[in-house]
């Protein structure tokens, strides 16, 4: 059955944090503030390719398995100004994937369940205005359809490192690297990434790693790495029980990657050396959907989970400052839990433009915007 339709979505800055389970040991974060989508999400993004200096556009895709499910783009800034512009979408959005070089280009991974389930892939172009936006509109634009994809795709990854049209197609149980066209209506395979068997496990995570230039999947228990420039693939055992569900390699580190899981902790990782993680965190209670780090201050690490947090993490020893000395305000620690979400936290997105700003979104369609505590900001660059 259909989530019921809520009223027009609003930004509320009246929430209350529940600091009753602290017991003095974090700091509390400014007031978030929380954007209410009409219907239930999975998935939120960041839009690096606005060149907004001024604001943060992030992009969110609603999931229910009524007709009327919309992908939306919104700017946060400080000052208030913010922006909400909504566009209409033919089925439940699983996953998105902006384009890292043009705003107007966006894929989903959707599924419709309309006389019998569909799955699908779809690049959408999204109007001029979008980009333009001054104004918050009310009525739901029309997306575009350049290109698709008719299996079940669980994610579409973008090249991130400079101006390409290449894609890499996250199936269940394979891995297909593609090149689109000039007018991205048509795409042609240029390599099989990775395949499975049908009685291996599926592939639940994945992301291209632009300083190595390495795919990052997880795949069961597994976390597989492989190397672009090579037919070279290495995967080592996570050992998270009940298989990876989330991964993200460091921004500045091409060496380290971190890992959530079904056993509800987060690993940190040299794919050098994989024996065992290099270090371990265990602040969540159920599973971790998401982990993602800060791309500028890459000691800053946020997870999401079905416990309905997301932790704020600072992990200095292993990141691109730890060989220039750490004192002991900059140990390992959680810098704080964010307990607003009421239900399960899918997914976490830095702001592209403002290092010490994040989002996440709760299966229920709660969009919460969050900022870094201002101690922490301060001990990092004074």
């Amino acid at each position: 059955m259909s989530k019921s339709r809520r009223e027009k979505p609003t930004l509320d800055t009246n929430i209350q944090i529940d600091t009753s389970n602290t017991q003095g040991l974090y700091s509390v974060a400014d007031q978030p503030h929380v954007y209410a989508l009409q219907y239930q999400s999975r998935c939120l993004e960041s839009v690096t390719s606005t060149k907004d200096a001024e604001g943060s556009w992030f992009m969110t895709g609603t999931s229910d398995p009524g007709p009327h499910n919309e992908l939306r783009a919104i700017r946060f800034d400080d000052s208030g100004d913010n922006i909400s512009r909504s566009f209409k979408h033919p089925g439940m959005i699983m996953s998105l994937s902006p384009c890292p070089q043009d705003p107007r280009l966006v894929f989903t991974c959707h599924t419709t369940i309309n006389n019998g389930t569909k799955h699908g892939a779809t690049l959408w172009e999204i109007p001029e205005a979008f980009v333009e936006a001054s104004a918050s509109s009310s009525s739901p634009a029309n997306l575009t359809e350049k290109t698709s994809f008719e299996e079940k795709t669980q994610k579409i990854l973008w090249d991130p490192t400079a101006f390409s049209n290449r894609v890499i197609q996250l199936k269940a149980q394979s891995a297909s690297c593609w090149s689109l066209d000039t007018d991205m209506f048509n795409a042609s395979l240029s390599r099989e990434l990775l395949e499975s068997t049908s009685t291996d496990e599926g592939i639940t995570c994945g992301t291209w790693h632009a300083p190595s230039y390495k795919i990052l999947f997880g795949r069961g228990s597994d976390l597989i790495v492989c190397d672009l420039r090579s037919p070279s693939i290495s995967s080592f055992d996570s050992t998270h029980q009940g298989g990876v569900l989330s991964i993200d390699g460091n921004p500045h580190l091409p060496h380290i990657l971190a890992s959530g899981g079904r056993d509800g902790s987060v690993k940190l990782w040299d794919y050098r050396q994989y024996k065992e993680p290099l270090y371990q965190i265990t602040h969540h209670t159920h599973w971790v959907w998401d982990v993602a780090f800060n791309p500028q201050y890459d000691q800053l690490i946020l997870t999401a989970s079905s416990d309905s947090l997301v932790n704020l993490e600072s992990v200095n020893s292993l990141s691109s400052l730890s060989g220039l000395g750490t004192n002991s305000s900059r140990s390992d620690r959680l810098v704080c839990p964010y307990s607003q979400h009421e239900d399960s936290v899918y997914s976490v997105a830095w702001s592209p433009s403002n290092p010490w700003l994040f989002a996440s979104v709760s299966f229920d369609g709660q969009l919460m915007f969050c900022r870094v505590p201002d101690y922490e900001k301060y001990n990092i660059i004074l």
